[in-house]
């Protein structure tokens, strides 16, 4: 007959309770680096001109794909920690690029991966297309700064 004790069952009802695999390498300390580098803590670092995912990722010592797969684990302050790395690197790309702090063609490029795009907008919807000929004229002297078309003038 085996016999189990109390702690027996607490140790497998853990066992259950676990994941599988390796532990994951994300830590409170590791969460709480990544919030002090976003914190004002990017600043200090050589070459981090502003804050992101990826330059996140090189002061934590892991790679970008790693984040995303703790985001991916329901890592709430991962989540949050990412989206605020996003949202502030956005931030201060549109801030500097318009103070002309930033290359315009770099900020441009790199605020394209936050969905900016460059958008030129047609207001002609093709009024003229319709419009009678004496109309079309008249308009274009008007466009000219020229006096409209009388029936004396014709003759």
């Amino acid at each position: 007959m085996i016999k189990s004790t109390k702690n027996d069952i607490e140790i497998v009802e853990n066992k259950v309770k676990s994941k599988p695999g390796r532990p994951t390498l994300c830590t409170p300390e590791l969460v709480k680096m990544a919030e002090d580098y976003l914190d004002g803590g990017w600043k200090n670092q050589e070459d981090h001109t502003f804050p992101s995912v990826l330059s996140l990722a090189i002061y934590l010592g892991v790679s970008r794909q790693v984040l995303y797969k703790w985001r991916t684990e329901d890592n709430q302050p991962i989540i949050d920690i990412l989206a605020r790395a996003n949202e502030l690197g956005e931030f201060i790309l549109v801030q500097k690029g318009v103070d002309g702090k930033f290359n315009s063609a770099i900020t441009k490029l790199v605020l394209g991966k936050h969905g900016y795009s460059e958008k030129i907008e047609n207001t002609n919807k093709n009024e003229i297309k319709d419009m009678p000929t004496e109309d079309l004229e008249a308009r274009l002297r008007e466009i000219r700064g020229q006096s409209p078309i009388t029936k004396a003038d014709v003759h």
